[in-house]
């Protein structure tokens, strides 16, 4: 399965940080640690420049997920995408 998933800045999100913002985001959302399975920076995207992280967590439902989650900064302003596992070939 699959899905995009786009949102605007919300708060201290910055390229060089995307990282370690996104999993501290994630373990304070799901009360529990998400674990870092590749990180890239400086990504070309169509409309701009971005940071992307590869992750797991599980949710306080048990549920189990891996994502990619991109910050992208371009010409339209900032914020993040998200896309399952059959996108990320780049950060295995």
């Amino acid at each position: 399965m699959a899905y995009f998933n786009s949102t605007p800045q919300q708060g201290g999100e910055t390229l060089a940080g995307w990282a370690g913002f996104r999993l501290a985001h994630l373990a304070e959302e799901n009360g529990g640690p998400a674990t870092a399975l590749g990180a890239l920076t400086g990504m070309a995207f169509r409309d701009g420049t971005g940071s992307c992280v590869g992750d797991t967590y599980l949710t306080r439902t048990s549920r189990r997920y891996r994502e990619i989650a991109c910050l992208v900064q371009g010409t339209l302003g900032g914020g993040f995408r998200t896309c399952r596992e059959s996108r990320w070939t780049p950060l295995r």
